[in-house]
């Protein structure tokens, strides 16, 4: 069995939309949250027949009670286990936050896209919540500071002194969870360090940093 449709045409597309309300045909009402949009499902036959539940979807979910101008929404995927005939929800996609229940399996590891600060910097700013990976460098004292504290969240620094002298980097983490027990950390003069920030609450005092040095 098949189902083609063929769009022609610039700015055209094709679109396959389910509508739903509450209340009935003559006199719907507002979605409300949790209300299922619209579902696409696959099942199969077995013993007996096509019998639920099993399978797998995928469904839009609304995440509020909707308006005029709130119409918040996520979109779960569901599969069905190995020796099992129940659905579990296995990713679900919401507004900034992908859920994952279960191993993620990325055959490469996991790439992440550093963010290289061009230039020599005397201050930058860790913002937890899009700094995965840093680069920087500088030729002066440097002093680091952090906003939008994610927790859980690891944040890895690079920091390259490419001038003929020593310098100070202040890595901005309380004495009582930094390395050492202090503030800074003396780097040579074309010498690198390796700041790796975990943030397991969200603020400053609960974010501890393990620093390297080559």
């Amino acid at each position: 069995a098949e189902i083609l449709q063929d769009c022609f045409g610039a700015g055209t597309y094709n679109l396959f939309l389910g509508r739903m309300a509450r209340g009935n045909v003559a006199y719907p009402t507002a979605v409300q949250t949790n209300d299922v949009l619209v579902k696409f499902g696959g099942n199969g036959y077995s013993d007996t027949g096509y019998t639920l539940p099993g399978g797998a979807y995928i469904q839009y979910v609304a995440t509020e009670n909707w308006s005029d101008t709130n119409k918040g929404t996520k979109i779960q995927f569901g599969v069905t286990p190995a020796g099992s005939n129940a659905v579990a929800t296995t990713m679900e996609l919401s507004d900034g936050t992908v859920t994952l229940n279960g191993l993620v399996s990325p055959t490469k590891g996991f790439i992440y896209t550093p963010r290289v600060v061009s230039g020599n910097s005397t201050t930058a700013v860790i913002d937890f919540s899009t700094d995965s990976m840093v680069k920087l460098q500088c030729n002066n004292d440097c002093t680091l500071s952090f906003t939008n504290y994610v927790a859980g969240k690891v944040v890895e620094v690079w920091i390259t002194n490419v001038s003929g002298s020593q310098h100070t980097i202040t890595h901005g983490i309380s004495s009582t969870n930094a390395t050492n027990n202090g503030t800074t950390k003396a780097l040579p003069a074309t010498s690198s360090l390796y700041l790796r920030y975990f943030s397991i609450d969200s603020d400053l005092a609960n974010t501890f940093v393990a620093i390297t040095q080559g």
